[in-house]
């Protein structure tokens, strides 16, 4: 998050005409990331907001996707994801989206891993 940011507000302030405030959810930290919308030349574009806990591991796991996925796993990928949300269905949306990630993440497996022994 910038950091003259502190509060969703702020953020809503800063996006405001420019992004519409989607949703939050809870970090790794156990933080809220605050997820933004825009659209350009017909592309929707999602934007973000994570506390600076959370960027060592997203800077993680996007590393360990890039080099986890070959270019056919990535092309699966985003073409299921397009399907399932063209259909609006959102459960299995989600699903898919973690099924790749944790294929793919060691970081990530590790992380639900240690959550489901609690």
């Amino acid at each position: 998050m910038p950091e003259f940011c502190h509060d969703l507000n702020d953020l809503r302030n800063l996006l405001a005409g420019r992004a519409s405030y989607q949703k939050a959810r809870i970090g790794p930290a156990g933080e809220n990331r605050y997820l933004f919308r825009y659209t350009r030349d017909a592309t929707r574009i999602d934007l973000n907001f994570i506390p600076a806990r959370d960027f060592r591991f997203v800077a993680a796991v996007a590393q360990e996707l890039a080099t986890g996925l070959t270019t056919d796993d990535c092309i699966a990928h985003t073409w299921v994801k397009h399907l399932l949300h063209e259909r609006r269905k959102d459960d299995a949306y989600r699903e898919w989206k973690t099924a790749m990630r944790l294929y793919a993440s060691p970081t990530l497996r590790r992380l639900i891993d240690a959550r489901q022994k609690i």
